[in-house]
């Protein structure tokens, strides 16, 4: 097996040797800066002007600006300069509004939660409330309560003890 993989090595090696040209001639061709042009240059016209790296703006018989973009999927053509500022529909942030103007007392009054069903358990409370997952239900000992959950028995109105009925 080592004598096979040996023999693979030294036949790679000497085929290496035989034509260094061509990939040394392959290296220059990739380090060119006119090499990422020359591939596009079907695609991408004569008199374009090169902005950067990747892009390059051309202007057509009507006096149109259009710019050519080089992208990992080839070249894209847009009327749209890529680095303009005034382009809203593209530098629009998604969270835009995300923290509009402060609420007055009513409307964050009508954004608490709906109000929770509280039942008197003797020694502790249940609390149901309605939750877009589907009611929530709890328990607490009355020693235990958090400030939201005293306003909820505070705001609930008092029910009867459970009673065993048989």
């Amino acid at each position: 097996m080592t004598r096979t993989v040996v023999v693979l090595l030294a036949v790679a090696l000497a085929a290496h040797a035989e034509n260094p040209q061509k990939s040394d001639q392959k290296k220059s061709a990739q380090s060119s800066p006119a090499a990422g042009r020359s591939d596009n240059s079907a695609i991408i016209p004569a008199n374009a002007k090169q902005i950067d790296a990747h892009t390059w703006m051309a202007t057509d018989q009507s006096g149109k600006k259009w710019f050519y973009r080089q992208t990992p999927f080839g070249v894209v053509k847009t009327d749209r300069d890529p680095d303009s500022e005034t382009d809203s529909e593209q530098k629009r942030s998604p969270f835009d509004g995300a923290n509009p103007a402060p609420r007055s007392a009513a409307a964050e009054k009508s954004l608490k939660p709906p109000p929770a069903k509280v039942v008197d358990l003797g020694d502790s409370y249940s609390f149901e409330r309605k939750t877009p997952f589907g009611p929530s239900r709890w328990t607490k000992k009355k020693s235990e309560l958090t400030d939201e959950e005293k306003a909820m028995v505070s705001a609930s109105k008092p029910q009867a003890p459970a009673a065993d009925t048989k």
